[in-house]
């Protein structure tokens, strides 16, 4: 690589993080040097949802009164809130016709990106 020796550089997947954690985590910690810490993976932190009313998200958004809001109201109701305005159903999976039409647009890059980091990539591609 140009700017960085290959020995500073890892890259790891999310398919691998689901698939094998404790090994995920082994390689990191050792690629780091540091020492091994126990992660919980029962609860989901900053899980990805879909916001209920998005019109409302947007006005708060472009007012910025998320600013304001986190001044004034204790962060507990924020929390309460967020949760009754956020859809906790699955972002729906992308469909196959968005699939055929980005394919093609990405395929050169992914094979370019498969090469450089010497990874078997092909499931992205399903």
């Amino acid at each position: 690589m140009d700017i960085f020796p290959e020995e500073q550089i890892l890259i790891m997947s999310f398919d691998d993080l689901k698939n094998n954690q404790e090994l995920f985590l082994k390689r990191l910690f050792d690629f780091l040097d540091i020492e091994a810490v126990t992660i919980n993976d029962k609860q989901k932190k900053n899980a990805a949802s879909i916001q209920k009313y998005s019109f409302l998200n947007t006005i708060i958004k472009c007012l910025k009164l998320n600013v304001i809001i986190s001044t004034i109201i204790p962060k507990s109701l924020i929390q309460s809130t967020k949760s009754v305005l956020t859809n906790t159903e699955p972002i729906p999976k992308m469909s196959s016709a968005d699939k055929e039409i980005l394919l093609p647009y990405f395929k050169s890059d992914l094979e370019k990106l498969q090469v450089l980091i010497d990874a078997d990539i092909s499931s992205w591609y399903k």
